[in-house]
């Protein structure tokens, strides 16, 4: 996988999503069906003898409805310390929570080994010395298109406005400093389907305030320095 992203400020540093390897609910709807099920995730060609991959084994059993679900999945596979390459099998459990759909059935969710939320997709960042799959925020990982050249902040809050307009019944496309802080759910959405996008308005709104405090932190700088430089030229000194 490719190096680590790069920028001007510590935590544009951090890995981005499309670094990391991803394991998604929606790729284990099947799974969590059949408590006690084994099986393997891979990424690329599983042909190949390259190819990178985790085994997984649903466990437990949850009665939803009548219906049978796995309760958690236990994932192993074998991850490399940098740098000093040494392999380690890595085993634990991810468990499952579930919602219910307005069009029926059940959706699963992880439910972060960290930190304990709910959430569609985990990550595990390459080259970071990290063993477990985690959520975003556990990980700080950023997105790809927040860290290129140009101008970031703006970036970042189109970002937010679009997000917000796509879950918005009234697709309102507001500041992110500004009310509404929370989209209200357009008329026959499904909960589940908003609630992902609500989350993806949240993760806007958390890179936006993330390069908002950037950009005071350069500027802040950017006056000490010049005050320092104020000083020296009218003789001002700290002796």
């Amino acid at each position: 996988m490719g190096g680590f992203g790069s920028g001007r400020r510590e935590y544009a540093t951090t890995p981005t999503v499309e670094e990391c390897r991803a394991v998604d609910t929606d790729d284990l709807k099947e799974l969590t069906e059949h408590p006690n099920a084994t099986g393997q995730l891979y990424w690329g060609d599983r042909d190949d003898d390259d190819a990178n991959y985790i085994g997984w084994r649903t466990e437990g059993v949850r009665d939803l409805d009548g219906e049978e679900r796995a309760d958690r999945v236990r994932f192993q596979y074998t991850t490399t310390h940098y740098p000093s390459e040494e392999s380690t099998t890595v085993e634990y459990a991810v468990r499952f929570d579930y919602t219910e759909p307005n069009f029926g059935g059940v959706r699963p969710w992880f439910m972060c080994p960290e930190c304990g939320t709910r959430r569609r997709k985990l990550y595990l960042p390459p080259r970071r010395n990290a063993d477990r799959f985690l959520c975003r925020e556990c990980y700080d990982l950023g997105y790809r298109s927040s860290r290129n050249s140009g101008n970031e902040l703006e970036r970042a809050e189109q970002r937010y406005r679009k997000a917000f307009a796509k879950a918005d019944a009234e697709s309102r496309r507001p500041h992110p400093n500004n009310l509404p802080y929370t989209p209200d759910r357009p008329k026959g959405m499904h909960r589940d389907t908003f609630a992902d996008l609500v989350e993806d308005v949240r993760e806007a709104k958390r890179e936006w305030r993330e390069e908002m405090d950037g950009r005071m932190q350069d500027l802040l700088a950017d006056m000490g320095t010049g005050a320092e430089h104020a000083a020296g030229a009218f003789g001002y000194t700290d002796r």
